[in-house]
């Protein structure tokens, strides 16, 4: 009689061939269990979005200057900006954790709201315990895959109701493209605003010289003859000029930042926008199989040659 470890594979073979029934009803309880893991796992849905970074892109100040009514010629050396790809930055940054995580959602089919931090984490509140577990809630519930050759990227959330999925992958979405601008454009924020406020000072300057101006000429016909009256003329329009050009000049700068912001803000394309997916992905019908098929190799076949390997001569 051979022992269980002298086994070698043609034995198995015939040992398996002469017990395959006792193989088929050892397998009857293999796959009751197979079938209780299929039912009693968590179900995943999963929801997607495909983002493709345009190319750097490159804004013709000279012909929108022209389009704008304005000089061209007095724009700074600079002619093209870039918008940069910072997709995967973004998903790391703590500030976009929680920006997304603190968003309230709809969880559900029935309309029931709720923070995505407390759908995810119910045990802790996202003041309390954000810090130590906000990197691991954006791992599991963001998977994030790029084509090198493309550069698009395919982005998926997935949890345990459709519904959930399809309104925190919105969230996602919107959140990441808010961001995004909001960094890019920060960095023109207070020229912006400097170049608003000026404009917005020399335009009351500049009407109320124009005002003047009227109101001199109108009182003063013979001004031209007068030459008191010409020199008070030409120091009220020297000071109209002088505005009104401060003034233009100020604008042409706002016109080419709101460009710049343009050029830079853009540069993130849409191509699959998020829907609700009511076909679980996991556990799947191919999920039951492999794990049937493996539980098959490594358990049923184990045990049906050890308890007939006495039967081996």
């Amino acid at each position: 009689m051979k022992d269980l470890y002298e086994i070698d594979f043609n034995d198995a073979i015939i040992l398996l061939y002469r017990n395959k029934f006792f193989l088929i009803r050892s397998s009857l309880f293999n796959i009751i269990i197979c079938i209780l893991f299929y039912f009693t796992t968590s179900n995943i849905y999963t929801s997607s979005f495909t983002l493709l970074p345009s190319e750097p892109q490159k804004v013709e100040l000279n012909s929108s200057l022209a389009l704008l009514g304005l000089d061209p010629r007095n724009m700074k050396s600079e002619e093209t900006f870039t918008s940069p790809d910072l997709v995967n930055e973004l998903f790391k940054s703590r500030s976009y954790a929680y920006k997304l995580l603190s968003k309230e959602v709809q969880i559900d089919n029935l309309g029931n709201t709720e923070t995505i931090y407390n759908f995810l984490n119910r045990d802790y509140s996202i003041q309390d315990n954000f810090e130590k577990n906000y990197q691991s809630l954006i791992e599991n519930l963001i998977f994030i895959e790029k084509d090198i050759e493309t550069g698009i990227y395919y982005i998926k959330v997935s949890s345990k109701n459709p519904y959930a999925s399809y309104h925190i992958c919105n969230a996602v979405l919107k959140t990441l493209t808010d961001f995004r601008t909001e960094i890019l454009l920060s960095q023109t924020f207070e020229e912006k605003e400097f170049l608003t406020m000026q404009i917005n000072k020399l335009n009351i300057e500049m009407n109320i010289s124009e005002n003047n101006l009227l109101d001199f000429v109108n009182s003063n016909n013979t001004y031209l003859s007068s030459p008191a009256l010409k020199l008070k003329y030409d120091r009220i329009k020297n000071n109209l000029d002088l505005i009104s050009s401060l003034y233009w000049a100020y604008k042409q700068d706002l016109e080419i930042l709101k460009l710049k912001e343009v050029s830079v803000a853009s540069g993130l394309v849409v191509v699959d926008n998020p829907v609700i997916d009511k076909v679980k992905k996991y556990p799947t019908n191919n999920t039951f199989l492999s794990l049937f098929i493996l539980t098959f190799i490594f358990l049923n076949i184990p045990y049906t040659i050890f308890i007939n390997s006495r039967n081996i001569i």
